[in-house]
Parts: structure tokens; C-alpha cells; sequence
């Protein structure tokens, strides 16, 4: 199992949400997890229900407390739950 597969099952991400790129850096204890959809995928609007385009796909960053002590994902800290 490749590790983009493997963390998108850890994370419970289900079509069309995808880990599509990770990368682990040893000496800042920094990994990187990009979250994608397919390239053209069009999402239910929910309003109507109607198969509708992508309109922002620009990169979004955050960062995380997690248990084993702080988790980043990049970006400002104080740009967190903000996407």
C-alpha cells in the first residue's frame, strides 16, 4: 500500500477526497499531507442538488494539536480552522 492510500484510509476520506502527495521531513518532524479531489470532478450543489464545477481550488494550509503534541500542516497558526 502506497502511503497516499494509506493515510486517506486513516483520515476516512471516501471519493472523491484523496491524500494525493506526503511528504515527511526527519529534521523539522514535519509531515505534510495534500488533500485533493480529481481534476475536473464537479460536486452537488446544496441547494438544488445539480452537478456543478470547481471554483476555488487554491491551497489551503492549517495547523493542529494533536495528542502526540503539536501537528502543522503549514501556514500562519493563526489560520486555523480558516479554509
Amino acid at each position: 500500500m502506497v502511503p497516499e492510500d494509506l493515510f486517506s484510509l486513516a483520515l476516512g476520506l471516501v471519493p472523491p477526497w484523496l491524500v494525493d502527495h506526503v511528504t515527511f521531513t526527519v529534521e523539522e518532524k514535519r509531515l505534510d499531507l495534500h488533500i485533493n479531489f480529481p481534476k475536473g470532478r464537479r460536486f452537488a450543489c446544496p441547494v438544488c442538488g445539480e452537478a456543478c464545477p470547481v471554483n476555488d481550488t487554491r491551497d489551503h494550509t492549517a495547523a493542529r494539536d494533536h495528542p502526540t503534541g503539536p501537528v502543522s500542516a503549514g501556514g500562519n497558526p493563526q489560520q486555523i480552522g480558516r479554509f
